[in-house]
């Protein structure tokens, strides 16, 4: 199960690129808010990044999360846990660690210099901890739990859908996914040649299925930008 994405298509269409791109991030609310979360989200453009989301934190190293010293006091900046009059508490799920100087890395694994593990809670609750850089595993038998993945312009991080099913029933919480993009056509050096169409869609999974709270749509302010 994916916790955070990015995906981008760029395709040349005669003397223009057509270019998709979606973001992926989640959260988790407790089971008990799901219907308020519903009500408040249904409507809402989540085109823009003004919901919290995770970054590349370099404050400490990614073998220090989530134990150290250096770890513990970047915990001061934390983020709005009722955003916009969010009616419920959100938990994101997952956590960046940024390595500034990644010359060590191969260029294959250059999507490596911001690495994603889950967050703080579900580490400690399942006894993880950070392996080789990307990769989180169970301390006590050493199997892959979450990975950071990338193929062909998708990328992000993924973790066992048996594990987060048993961490939503064990803590009574949901998973929600909200999703931004863009579509548009530009000319090679992204000057835009039309209408850029800003996407949003929320849904959530609670150990079952995926399911809409809003499904993807193109958002209002790009409705009244094809008006004119």
């Amino acid at each position: 199960m994916v916790l955070k994405s990015h995906q981008s298509c760029d395709q040349v269409i005669t003397k223009l690129n057509r270019e998709l791109f979606l973001f992926v991030d989640s959260i988790f609310i407790k089971e008990e808010d799901i219907h308020a979360f519903n009500s408040w989200a249904k409507d809402k453009n989540f085109h823009g990044g003004w919901m919290p989301e995770s970054h590349g934190a370099y404050e400490f190293l990614w073998n220090e999360y989530t134990w150290s010293d250096r770890y513990k006091r970047t915990k001061c900046y934390e983020y709005e846990k009722r955003p916009h009059g969010c009616p419920c508490d959100i938990i994101i799920s997952n956590k960046g660690q940024l390595q500034e100087n990644y010359d060590g890395l191969r260029n294959a694994d250059n999507f490596l210099s911001t690495a994603y593990a889950p967050n703080e809670g579900l580490m400690n609750k399942l006894d993880l901890y950070t392996a080789e850089r990307g990769v989180v595993r169970k301390k006590k038998t050493d199997e892959v739990v979450s990975m950071n993945f990338c193929k062909k312009g998708f990328n992000g991080i993924a973790i066992r859908k048996d594990i987060l099913d048993h961490y939503l029933q064990d803590e009574k919480l949901v998973l929600i996914y909200y999703i931004s993009g863009e579509k548009f056509l530009h000319d090679g050096h992204y000057q835009p040649r039309s209408t850029r169409y800003d996407l949003s869609g929320c849904f959530f999974y609670n150990g079952n299925d995926i399911k809409p709270i809003q499904s993807m749509y193109i958002a209002e302010d790009s409705y009244q930008k094809l008006k004119r």
